[in-house]
C-alpha cells in the first residue's frame, strides 16, 4: 500500500509539472534611420523601409536575432518620430498629415497631423502575421500634406518560443502509464 501511494505521489508530480511550464519572451528591437533624416515633401511623398528583427540593419540599438522557425512574434509595436521643417513650427499650428502603411495593413496610422514628436502604438493582425513569416515588415510613410521631417522608426517585438508538439503531453502520459504498471503490479499479487 505504501508503494502505491509512492506510485501515485511521483505520476501526481509528474503531471503536475507538465502544467506548469512558461515561457519567457524575448524582446527584440530595430532601429531604423539612424543616419540623417528623411524629407518629405511634394517632390519626395513617400519613404519605404524595413524592419528586419532576424539580422538587423547594423544599427547600435538594434537588438536582432529572431528566429521565425523557432520562435513567434506575441506583440509588437511601431514608433514613428517627426520633425516638422519650419523654425516657427512651435508658434505655428501643424499644417502637415501623413499616413503610415505597417506590411499588409493599409493606414495602420493616419491620416493624422504631424504635431507630435511621434506616434504609434501596438499592432497585431495581418501586421503580426507578416511580423512572424520571416521577421521582416515593411512599412510605407506618404506624405498627404505639407513637408516634414522624419526622424526615426523603431519596432520593438516580444517573441517567445514555439510549442514543442506534445511535450506536457508526453510526461502526462508517462504518468498514467505508471499508475497503470502499479495497478496492474498490484493486481499480479
Amino acid at each position: 500500500m505504501k508503494r502505491l501511494r509512492l506510485i501515485l505521489a511521483v505520476a501526481g508530480g509528474v503531471a503536475l509539472s507538465s502544467s506548469t511550464a512558461s515561457a519567457i519572451p524575448t524582446t527584440y528591437v530595430d532601429d531604423d534611420l539612424a543616419g540623417p533624416s528623411v524629407l518629405l515633401n511634394r517632390r519626395n511623398p513617400t519613404y519605404s523601409d524595413t524592419f528586419n528583427i532576424v539580422s538587423g540593419d547594423g544599427d547600435p540599438l538594434d537588438v536582432p536575432g529572431f528566429d521565425p522557425l523557432t520562435e513567434k512574434v506575441v506583440s509588437a509595436v511601431a514608433w514613428f518620430f517627426f520633425e516638422d521643417d519650419d523654425p516657427a513650427f512651435p508658434l505655428d499650428p501643424p499644417r502637415e498629415k501623413v499616413r503610415v502603411d505597417l506590411g499588409s495593413v493599409v493606414g495602420f496610422i493616419g491620416p493624422v497631423e504631424v504635431g507630435f514628436d511621434m506616434f504609434g502604438g501596438t499592432f497585431g493582425g495581418a501586421a503580426l502575421i507578416d511580423l512572424n513569416t520571416d521577421g521582416i515588415l515593411t512599412y510605407t510613410i506618404k506624405r498627404l500634406k505639407g513637408d516634414f521631417l522624419v526622424v526615426n522608426a523603431i519596432l520593438i517585438a516580444e517573441a517567445v518560443p514555439r510549442r514543442v508538439p506534445d511535450a506536457g503531453g508526453s510526461l502526462a502520459l508517462l504518468g498514467l502509464a505508471l499508475l497503470g504498471l502499479a495497478g496492474f503490479a498490484r493486481s499480479r499479487k
